[in-house]
């Protein structure tokens, strides 16, 4: 399962702590790749510093050691290169090699793994064969947290946005599975990025406006933040509440539907779903009041190519009840793929 962040208690507020949290966050948009497969990609690499082992990564991760750069920076890269923001490697390297410097890293060992070939730990065996490129998702079974299927959907009324998403998750891994991570991330003008910061700077989202709820089948599940930006929501949906626990133990499946709501000052005209476990089946639909004339769209993209429309048309339908509805679907997801809904109201002269 996803590593989480350390506790404030297991970690104190300090510069070591900070680049911990800075890690994560790239973990996350890489997808929360499981250790041992950082390790295998490191260690598969010639254009990396040293190898690391799926112990250290997970030391790392939980801020238990501060590594030497050599290490750090081969995990800084493979991550920056899996996430789906394509952060520049060279550019995530300088950033994590500043907070490491102010974390108490040792210039001695900065200039130790500047040398060739140094690598502290040694290759085992020979290489595997090449993998493919994209990672279909896998069947149940093959020890990995699976999303069955996804469905989420949008509608827009008087101002304001709501969205909820369900998930049938199977737990193909070896340990119980309690908390999920999910993320509510706003963009009110995604092609003007200055223009959008500027503007959530002034008008942040809230907690309180978000109304964000949770559950897992019956069961209300309670939530615990771990980023609170302006933009950027990050949350644990937690397999409890106050009447007890329930796990999701290796073997079993649930539905798990969580919900938001968020005013149009704030949601820009997208909604956009990304695949950062595997997935069977993903649909999408968005519905919007007939009188505001909407038209929409969509395009996907990955880490290995940018923009391209759907393979399949969206479809609209019109059930007359002065809302119409956009409606898609896909079987063919990979990991790190992106799915993208757009819309703009002829009706309101957007």
């Amino acid at each position: 399962m996803p590593l989480q962040p350390p506790s404030s208690r297991a970690l104190p507020d300090g510069p070591l702590r900070t680049l911990v949290v800075e890690l994560h966050h790239l973990y996350r948009q890489a997808g929360y790749p499981g250790v041992k497969k950082i390790s295998g990609e490191i260690r598969d690499r010639d254009d990396l510093p040293d190898a690391v082992s799926h112990e250290t990564v997970s030391k790392i991760l939980q801020g238990e050691v501060l590594p030497r750069w050599s290490k750090l920076e081969s995990l800084v890269r493979v991550l920056a290169g899996w996430s789906v923001d394509r952060p520049v490697p060279d550019e995530e390297a300088k950033r994590f090699q500043r907070l490491w410097h102010v974390a108490g890293g040792s210039p001695d060992d900065e200039a130790a793994s500047r040398l060739p070939a140094q690598r502290t730990e040694p290759r085992p065996g020979p290489r595997p064969e090449p993998r493919p490129e994209r990672e279909p998702a896998p069947a149940p079974g093959e020890h990995d947290l699976v999303v069955e299927w996804e469905d989420a959907h949008l509608s827009y009324a008087d101002g304001v946005y709501h969205c909820s998403i369900r998930r049938a998750l199977y737990n193909g891994i070896d340990e119980p599975i309690t908390q999920f991570p999910i993320e509510i991330c706003a963009d009110r003008y995604p092609d003007d990025p200055e223009l959008s910061n500027r503007h959530h700077h002034a008008n942040p989202m809230t907690w309180d406006e978000l109304r964000l709820s949770a559950a897992c089948g019956d069961e209300p599940m309670n939530w615990r933040p771990y980023t609170d930006r302006e933009a950027l929501k990050e949350v644990w949906l937690l397999f409890e509440n106050a009447r007890g626990q329930f796990p999701l133990y290796p073997g079993q499946r649930t539905v798990i539907a969580y919900s938001w709501k968020v005013s149009d000052r704030q949601w820009g005209p997208w909604l956009q779903r990304n695949i950062r476990l595997p997935t069977r089946r993903l649909s999408v639909v968005v519905d919007f009041p007939e009188d505001v004339d909407p038209v929409v769209w969509g395009v996907r993209s990955s880490l290995w190519h940018r923009d391209v429309p759907l393979r399949t048309a969206i479809v609209r339908e019109t059930p007359g009840d002065g809302r119409v509805t956009f409606s898609w679907s896909t079987d063919r997801t990979a990991l790190q793929d992106r799915y993208r809904i757009e819309w703009r109201f002829r009706g309101e002269g957007t």
